[in-house]
Protein backbone atom coordinates (compact mmCIF):
# COMPACT_ATOMS: atom_id res chain seq x y z
CA UNK A 1 0.00 0.00 0.00
CA UNK A 2 2.98 2.34 0.92
CA UNK A 3 4.60 1.98 -2.84
CA UNK A 4 1.44 2.37 -4.20
CA UNK A 5 0.99 5.97 -2.50
CA UNK A 6 4.51 6.58 -3.76
CA UNK A 7 4.17 5.55 -7.06
CA UNK A 8 0.28 8.22 -7.64
CA UNK A 9 3.08 10.70 -5.90
CA UNK A 10 5.35 10.38 -8.32
CA UNK A 11 3.12 10.20 -11.29
CA UNK A 12 1.36 13.64 -9.86
CA UNK A 13 4.94 15.12 -10.06
CA UNK A 14 6.24 14.17 -13.22
CA UNK A 15 3.08 14.11 -15.64
CA UNK A 16 3.45 18.27 -15.87
CA UNK A 17 7.33 17.93 -16.79
CA UNK A 18 6.44 15.43 -19.24
CA UNK A 19 3.27 16.73 -20.97
CA UNK A 20 5.67 19.53 -22.28
CA UNK A 21 7.93 16.99 -23.74
CA UNK A 22 4.83 15.18 -25.45
CA UNK A 23 4.02 18.60 -26.92
CA UNK A 24 2.98 19.27 -30.44
CA UNK A 25 5.67 20.55 -32.99
CA UNK A 26 3.83 23.79 -33.22
CA UNK A 27 7.20 25.50 -30.89
CA UNK A 28 7.81 28.96 -30.88
CA UNK A 29 10.92 28.82 -32.25
CA UNK A 30 10.09 31.00 -35.40
CA UNK A 31 8.56 33.77 -32.54
CA UNK A 32 11.21 36.97 -32.72
CA UNK A 33 10.49 38.83 -29.18
CA UNK A 34 10.91 42.91 -29.78
CA UNK A 35 11.58 45.05 -26.67
CA UNK A 36 12.43 49.08 -27.17
CA UNK A 37 16.07 48.35 -26.79
CA UNK A 38 14.88 46.85 -30.70
CA UNK A 39 13.90 49.97 -31.61
CA UNK A 40 15.78 50.67 -35.30
CA UNK A 41 16.74 47.11 -35.96
CA UNK A 42 16.04 45.16 -38.93
CA UNK A 43 14.66 41.33 -38.58
CA UNK A 44 13.96 38.51 -40.76
CA UNK A 45 11.66 36.17 -40.52
CA UNK A 46 10.36 33.04 -41.75
CA UNK A 47 6.98 32.76 -43.68
CA UNK A 48 4.22 32.17 -41.09
CA UNK A 49 6.41 33.45 -38.09
CA UNK A 50 4.88 35.30 -35.20
CA UNK A 51 6.70 38.49 -34.28
CA UNK A 52 5.97 39.84 -30.44
CA UNK A 53 6.51 43.48 -30.08
CA UNK A 54 6.52 44.06 -26.32
CA UNK A 55 6.25 47.90 -24.94
CA UNK A 56 5.97 49.66 -21.90
CA UNK A 57 3.11 52.24 -21.31
CA UNK A 58 0.19 53.54 -19.43
CA UNK A 59 -3.05 53.92 -21.14
CA UNK A 60 -4.80 55.91 -17.96
CA UNK A 61 -2.47 58.67 -19.19
CA UNK A 62 -4.49 59.16 -22.67
CA UNK A 63 -1.65 57.81 -24.55
CA UNK A 64 -2.01 54.33 -26.41
CA UNK A 65 0.03 52.37 -28.39
CA UNK A 66 -0.53 51.49 -31.93
CA UNK A 67 0.55 50.57 -35.01
CA UNK A 68 0.79 53.25 -37.45
CA UNK A 69 2.52 51.75 -40.56
CA UNK A 70 3.17 48.47 -41.73
CA UNK A 71 2.72 46.61 -45.20
CA UNK A 72 -0.54 43.71 -44.20
CA UNK A 73 0.60 41.75 -47.14
CA UNK A 74 3.89 40.96 -45.70
CA UNK A 75 2.83 41.42 -42.08
CA UNK A 76 -0.43 40.84 -40.71
CA UNK A 77 -1.51 42.54 -36.95
CA UNK A 78 -3.27 39.16 -35.18
CA UNK A 79 -3.77 41.45 -31.80
CA UNK A 80 -2.58 43.58 -28.82
CA UNK A 81 -2.73 42.83 -25.09
CA UNK A 82 -2.30 45.04 -21.89
CA UNK A 83 -0.92 43.54 -18.84
CA UNK A 84 -0.83 45.77 -16.10
CA UNK A 85 2.14 45.80 -13.78
CA UNK A 86 -0.46 45.80 -10.85
CA UNK A 87 -3.98 45.60 -9.98
CA UNK A 88 -4.25 49.29 -8.60
CA UNK A 89 -5.90 51.71 -10.53
CA UNK A 90 -3.87 53.98 -13.07
CA UNK A 91 -1.11 50.98 -13.32
CA UNK A 92 1.31 51.40 -15.56
CA UNK A 93 2.27 47.85 -17.66
CA UNK A 94 2.96 46.54 -21.01
CA UNK A 95 1.84 46.28 -24.09
CA UNK A 96 1.95 42.93 -26.36
CA UNK A 97 1.35 43.33 -30.17
CA UNK A 98 1.44 39.87 -31.90
CA UNK A 99 1.87 40.02 -35.82
CA UNK A 100 2.33 36.88 -38.34
CA UNK A 101 4.70 36.97 -41.24
CA UNK A 102 2.04 36.28 -44.46
CA UNK A 103 4.14 36.85 -47.58
CA UNK A 104 7.65 37.55 -48.51
CA UNK A 105 8.49 40.46 -48.74
CA UNK A 106 9.75 43.77 -46.88
CA UNK A 107 8.15 45.85 -44.54
CA UNK A 108 8.56 48.66 -41.94
CA UNK A 109 6.94 48.23 -38.84
CA UNK A 110 6.06 51.97 -36.87
CA UNK A 111 4.09 51.72 -33.27
CA UNK A 112 3.53 55.68 -31.79
CA UNK A 113 3.09 55.98 -28.57
CA UNK A 114 0.41 59.08 -29.11
CA UNK A 115 -2.83 60.25 -27.32
CA UNK A 116 -6.22 59.51 -28.89
CA UNK A 117 -6.82 63.12 -29.07
CA UNK A 118 -3.86 64.18 -31.34
CA UNK A 119 -1.90 60.93 -32.91
CA UNK A 120 0.03 62.79 -34.59
CA UNK A 121 1.97 63.94 -31.67
CA UNK A 122 3.94 60.81 -30.60
CA UNK A 123 4.93 61.05 -27.20
CA UNK A 124 7.29 58.00 -28.15
CA UNK A 125 7.82 55.70 -31.69
CA UNK A 126 9.16 52.38 -32.02
CA UNK A 127 10.33 51.61 -35.73
CA UNK A 128 11.82 48.21 -36.86
CA UNK A 129 12.17 47.09 -40.53
CA UNK A 130 11.13 43.56 -40.85
CA UNK A 131 11.93 41.30 -43.85
CA UNK A 132 9.94 37.95 -44.60
CA UNK A 133 11.43 35.06 -46.08
CA UNK A 134 9.80 32.32 -47.66
CA UNK A 135 11.17 29.68 -45.82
Amino acid sequence: MKNAWWAVLLMGLTLPFLSGCLSSSDDNSSTVILTAEDNGRTITLPKDGLLEVILKGNPTTGYFWQTVSINPAVLQYQQVEFNPDSAEIGAGGTYVFTYRAAAAGTTPLQLNNASSTNGANAAQTFQVTVTVTSA
